[in-house]
């Protein structure tokens, strides 16, 4: 996991140097709706862009492991959120890159696997020092072995 400088992405939870962001996102992981996620995480809901690229399979053959790849290249990102409507606590993952430095010809990429509980429309949320969009898309599955 890492952008095109090869700098590595840590996990939020894992390299978090301040108390009240961890404690938020502890929160905001106990959440069982999208949008209480948003707020928790954000204080809003973001708006969507075009220049955030998830792709996910339309239809996963194991929803316990469900490849998700997210690219774009808004500038300045921080932090990436990955959540999943659909599960009983949304939000999946929280990637902090707050360390990076981009450029205008920079881009960020994150591969990971998810668990679903079910079909589900994935969200990404990517925070920037501009401020917060997502992208989204559907996934069904048709075998067991999720959450």
């Amino acid at each position: 996991m890492f952008n095109k400088r090869g700098f590595v992405i840590t996990i939020l939870l894992a390299f978090c140097q301040h108390n009240s962001y961890a404690e938020v996102a502890e929160t905001a992981f106990m959440a069982t709706e999208k949008t209480d996620v948003y707020y928790i995480l954000l204080g809003f809901i973001p708006e969507t862009s075009s220049q955030i690229e998830l792709k996910a399979p339309a239809i996963a053959e194991n929803k316990a492991v469900v490849p998700i790849n997210i690219k774009t290249q808004l500038p300045n990102p921080t932090r990436v959120s990955i959540i999943a409507d659909n599960n009983t606590h949304p939000l999946v993952a929280v990637f902090d890159s707050s360390g990076f430095t981009s450029d205008s010809d920079s881009h960020l990429h994150i591969s990971t696997r998810i668990k679903l509980e079910r079909a589900s429309t994935i969200t990404v949320i990517v925070e920037t020092s501009d401020g917060a969009y997502t992208a989204s898309t559907h996934v069904k599955v048709t075998s067991s072995g999720g959450c």
